[in-house]
């Protein structure tokens, strides 16, 4: 699937992988063509698809990635917007808007004598032109609809998506720090509409705007499609991100390597904006203006893993991303001012925040956390910040299902890391990272807060309240299930039994343990294939008793609604030295053996539900069943590389 990936968006016909990044690096920097060849190759720096992809081609297309485009309330204006973000999408780009300039619906149109069609029907129109205009003639366009939530016009802008579908767009109510301090009664119904359907999220525009870096060429209102990237009317960003697990080795973190490939990275990216090939002449100058470029990390759930660090464990989270993103900012900075030193500021320097604190900047802004679909699975890491969706996911094709282990699932595993999942992990623990990496962070944090089904909206708002209390710039959630479309579910015909008898179904696992052998029968509640209810363990040879105790406690705790994944994880720590030292043995103790069943059983429970009972989004490319992270709503796969915002 990578290789197919690699071939459908970013080879050029006969060209290799590396030849790709030979291009690439040749066509942006020559003289360091090697070092920058070496550095994507190897997995530990890549630049925004655009980049990858038009660099060095005869290709119509841009190198940027993120472009904010106004929208003026006028017909011309509006149509001037579509025009815009078309040319922007032929050039491989996403799109953002702010629509609180235009009148509210029904509002007096003075030269017809009419009424105002309103954002909603804008926002439709601009659809259409996404679903018209591939971006790069590749793949369907991403945009970012914002409204300001003192729009006369934002309820109906609150519930479009669920009623009108606007499957190109992500949607974002802007709210202001005055807003948040007062009647919140809108908030409930932007709560109610995200959990019931991933849309909208938040953009806090104070604080976006209190990080404004040039506040008098305009304030900022809009962002890209994944939120992580405010801008300037016209303003674009070409993005690139560095993978964090490429650092460890042994458990330990390589900082000085880290240190040198930012000031790589920042140069690189400097040096792309002189060479972009851009739209429109809007967007040329009012890039070239400020030379906003955005640096960000992925991979670093991996990184997590690699150093035995739990992504719950905030103490150390806290400590590592002290370091890692102090280093990140003070780098990056560093590097601009060698630019600056070297070619000169930025056009806007004397009267940005940068001119006020008399420190010459190349670049407006530096760094930026991207949810890094595509280009992270192409440098075979975790997306951006998020944690591991899941240690298995699911291939779907005609030939079936096939469950995939992610790459770090071993080393999770030795390190007792395996609650470190999207949905096992607290909202507020999702949330402590986005904000704990924006304080180092001058644009914007691209994350997704996974929540399990059955959350309810209430405690949605409450993880909101809770974004904006601890400085981050914006917020999506996703609760899991909440695009899926409920189907019938397969009736099962149940032959009719005697009286006094009933059969579950149920599956016997064998496998060899510290002293024999011992059998798992993990059984269903009824004679469908059910949830996990009941578990019973059989042993030739070590303590009988004991893991007949083993299995009715775990029933017990089934039966009493303790989530399988919890009973799974504490079993997995339980340690025995006859199974260690025993070679043959396929656990380290029958209750990991025990665990390691339960964990089969669960996930071939959930693959039958989901072919059974659910319609999941599926990748468009593959099939696979799509993931909701990084910011994005509009899913990216975790088997192809697809995403439908990067």
């Amino acid at each position: 699937m990578r290789e197919a990936l690699l071939r459908k968006r970013y080879l050029l016909p006969g060209e290799t992988e590396k030849d790709m990044y030979r291009r690439v690096a040749r066509y942006v920097w020559r003289e360091n063509e090697s070092i920058l060849t070496e550095l994507m190759s190897g997995g530990k720096f890549l630049p925004n698809t655009p980049t990858l992809a038009n660099a060095g081609t005869n290709r119509v297309g841009g190198l940027s990635a993120c472009y904010v485009l106004p929208i003026e309330d006028s017909l011309e204006g509006i149509y001037s917007a579509v025009r815009a973000q078309a040319m922007v999408h032929k050039h491989f780009g996403g799109t953002g808007f702010d629509l609180s300039p235009l009148r509210p619906k029904g509002s007096a149109i003075t030269s017809t004598g009419g009424g105002a069609c309103g954002p909603v029907k804008v926002l439709q129109l601009l659809n259409q032109s996404a679903e018209t205009v591939s971006q790069g003639g590749k793949r369907e366009g991403a945009n970012m609809g914002i409204l300001r939530m003192d729009h006369p016009d934002v309820r109906e802008f609150i519930h479009c998506k669920s009623k009108e579908g606007l499957q190109h767009f992500n949607i974002s109510v802007a709210i202001t720090d005055d807003h948040m301090c007062g009647d919140l009664g809108i908030l409930d119904d932007i709560a109610q509409c995200a959990t019931a359907s991933g849309d909208p999220g938040i953009i806090f525009i104070s604080a976006i705007e209190r990080a404004n870096p040039t506040p008098l060429l305009g304030s900022i209102t809009a962002t890209n499609p994944c939120g992580e990237q405010p801008l300037l009317p016209y303003e674009s960003c070409n993005l690139g991100s560095i993978n964090l697990s490429k650092y460890v080795s042994n458990g330990e973190f390589d900082y000085d390597g880290f240190k040198a490939d930012i000031w790589i990275a920042t140069m690189f990216l400097d040096r792309v904006i002189d060479v972009n090939v851009f739209p429109l002449e809007s967007i040329r100058a009012a890039t070239r203006e400020t030379r906003k470029i955005g640096l960000g990390i992925m991979g670093w759930a991996d990184m997590l893993v690699k150093m035995g660090v739990s992504y719950q464990d905030m103490d150390k989270v806290r400590s590592l991303i002290t370091t890692l993103g102090s280093i990140l900012r003070d780098e990056s900075r560093a590097a601009s001012r060698y630019l600056a030193e070297e070619y000169g500021t930025f056009p806007a320097w004397e009267d940005s925040t940068w001119g006020d604190l008399d420190m010459p900047m190349r670049n407006a802004t530096l760094t930026t956390i991207a949810p890094t679909g595509s280009i992270s699975f192409l440098a075979g890491c975790s997306s951006g910040i998020e944690p591991i969706f899941d240690w298995y996911h699911t291939r779907t094709s005609e030939e079936g299902s096939t469950s995939i282990q992610s790459d770090v699932y071993e080393l999770a595993k030795k390190n007792d890391l395996l609650d470190d999942t999207a949905h096992n992990i607290p909202a507020r623990i999702h949330v402590l990272h986005q904000a704990l990496w924006q304080e180092y962070i001058d644009n914007a944090v691209s994350k997704t807060i996974n929540l399990p089904r059955n959350t309810d909206w209430q405690y949605v708002r409450e993880i909101m309240m809770f974004a904006w209390e601890n400085g981050c710039k914006g917020i999506t959630v996703y609760v899991d299930g909440s695009k899926d479309k409920q189907v019938l579910t397969t009736d099962y015909a149940v032959p009719k039994l005697p009286d006094g008898i009933r059969r579950r179904v149920a599956h016997v696992y064998e496998a060899q343990s510290g002293c024999g052998v011992i059998r798992v029968i993990p059984a269903a509640e009824d004679d469908t294939w059910g949830k996990l209810h009941e578990v019973y363990v059989l042993t030739a040879g070590g303590c009988a008793a004991n893991n007949e105790t083993t299995g009715r406690l775990i029933s017990d705790e089934l039966q009493n609604g303790i989530p399988v994944n919890v009973i799974s994880s504490t079993l997995h720590k339980v340690k025995c030295v006859n199974a260690m030292k025993n070679r043959n043995s396929v656990g380290k103790s029958c209750s990991d053996i025990i665990a390691t069943c339960i964990d089969i059983e669960q996930r071939e429970f959930i693959e039958h539900t989901y072919q059974h009972a659910y319609t999941k989004p599926t990748c468009p490319q593959c099939g696979e069943i799509l993931t909701f992270e990084g910011g994005c709503g509009t899913g990216s796969c975790t088997k192809c590389g697809w995403s439908g915002c990067s």
